[in-house]
């Protein structure tokens, strides 16, 4: 349908904003197959997000394919074109300029099949001699123009000399013309089979073939073969590939990227490849997420944090991330989200670890232990899964070490009451219960419990 061919053109290009991209979609949804691409034309144009010389070449390009090699097809497209009543600008072509430009482009790379075209053109050119230049400017002879048929003949050649010649041109024009052909068909033939080697090699995913044969493509059928534009496009993704297959180093998958996609952005075969190249973008940010979490050192993590972001930042480019595939891939995209939220996590204890460390340290220098076991309390409320921490254990150990040499005896004594409380004050309690089983073995035996800072006996 070329209305969406025009919204999918239009975003490709950046030239709208993505929220008018998705209402166009959501318009095109509700108008069906009726709407077509001048209609979205003229509605862009009327509300000032396009101007008419844009929309006229937007159009112009999206209807090439259908100009036809005679004049008829020419003029019915360039009234469809004209039915847009967008007029152009001061500086810009005309509607009808374009159009023509382009069919005149068809017509002339489709001018190798009209062979009658052909030689009546290279019969109607004839040699002059300098001399007759001379003598006469304004004669016949000094325009290379097809010459009118009432034209008299010259008196000085026989009519079997004109005919000699006229007919070996027109003899070596028809053996070019076949020539042409069949080098044309047998060429034809030739990229089929060569681009489709190329593409089963690419289908199995062996892409060091692929490239190659792909490279090769386009060494000897040049860059302007209908699949030239497809070959350039996968010799790319095949880059990009075996890239992400090295998960040792998923940051050079990132690099390459950056470099290469800018050159097929904008390339027709990149239509086929869009889909894989979006989710082949999210397996790399997972790639990259997760040798991210596999990382020791904080700083590697946090330098393949600022590689993922760089990836994300890539990911939002509707060049190579359309608004659907987003959807589409909307929960590995989560995925990769989380994932880099618990690296960010784990940056941000390994720091806080580091910095209670240090704190731990000084403070048993100066010998204040609470110092030391506060700052230990408060890092474990961030994180409890420090608990256990190898590092974190060796300095609380020292701590108590040291805590033990601060205890000392004291000749300070409490004073000791000697016998029971006789004041009114003082009453017995009996402490006792209704529920559980008895245990007789406990029968004379004296229990202690600590309540606070008391030992209580029973």
């Amino acid at each position: 349908m070329l209305a969406n061919e025009l919204i999918d053109r239009l975003e490709r290009l950046g030239l709208l904003d993505q929220e008018i991209i998705e209402a166009l979609r959501e318009q095109l949804v509700q108008g069906g197959t009726r709407v077509t691409p001048e209609a979205v034309a003229k509605l862009l144009v009327d509300n000032g997000h396009l101007t008419r010389f844009q929309a006229t070449k937007l159009i112009g390009e999206l209807r090439s394919g259908e100009y036809q090699s005679d004049s008829d097809g020419s003029s019915e497209l360039v009234e469809e074109v004209a039915d847009l009543e967008i007029l152009p600008d001061e500086e810009a072509e005309p509607v009808e300029a374009v159009v023509e430009e382009v069919a005149a482009s068809y017509e002339a790379e489709n001018s190798l099949y009209d062979a009658d075209a052909d030689v009546e053109e290279v019969v109607a050119v004839e040699a002059v001699e300098v001399g007759a230049l001379d003598e006469d400017p304004a004669g016949p002879e000094t325009s290379a123009r097809p010459k009118p048929k009432h034209k008299k003949a010259d008196s000085e050649k026989s009519q079997w000399d004109s005919f000699k010649i006229y007919g070996f041109i027109g003899i070596i024009a028809g053996l070019l013309l076949i020539g042409g052909g069949i080098t044309f068909v047998l060429t034809r033939e030739d990229a089929d089979q060569v681009i489709a080697k190329a593409n089963e090699q690419y289908d199995n995913q062996n892409y060091d073939a692929a490239q190659k044969m792909y490279q090769s493509f386009i060494e000897s059928f040049g860059n302007e073969n209908q699949y030239s534009s497809l070959a350039r496009s996968r010799m790319i993704m095949t880059e990009l590939y075996k890239a992400a297959e090295f998960r040792q180093k998923p940051e050079e998958a990132v690099a390459v990227e950056k470099e290469k996609l800018p050159l097929v952005a904008d390339e027709e075969g990149m239509n086929e490849e869009r889909g894989n190249l979006a989710a082949l973008m999210v397996d790399i940010a997972a790639n990259i997420a997760e040798a991210a979490q596999r990382a020791k050192e904080t700083a590697k993590k946090q330098e393949l944090l600022e590689v993922l972001d760089e990836q994300m930042v890539l990911m939002e480019n509707p060049q190579y991330m359309m608004s659907s595939m987003k959807v589409t891939l909307a929960s590995q995209i989560q995925n990769v989200v989380e994932s880099r939220a618990r690296v960010q996590r784990d940056i941000s204890r390994n720091i806080r670890l580091d910095e209670a460390e240090v704190s731990m340290i000084s403070s048993l220098d100066q010998k204040e232990t609470k110092a030391a076991y506060d700052t230990r309390k408060e890092l474990l409320r961030s994180f409890p899964e420090l608990y256990d921490h190898e590092r974190l254990q060796t300095l609380i150990k020292r701590a108590s070490d040291i805590q033990q040499t601060l205890v000392t005896a004291s000749s300070e004594l409490p004073n000791v009451t000697v016998g029971g409380d006789e004041s009114e004050e003082a009453q017995a309690v009996v402490l006792t219960t209704l529920e559980g089983n008895a245990i007789p073995y406990l029968r004379g035996v004296t229990l202690y419990f600590r309540a606070g800072g008391s030992i209580l006996a029973f």
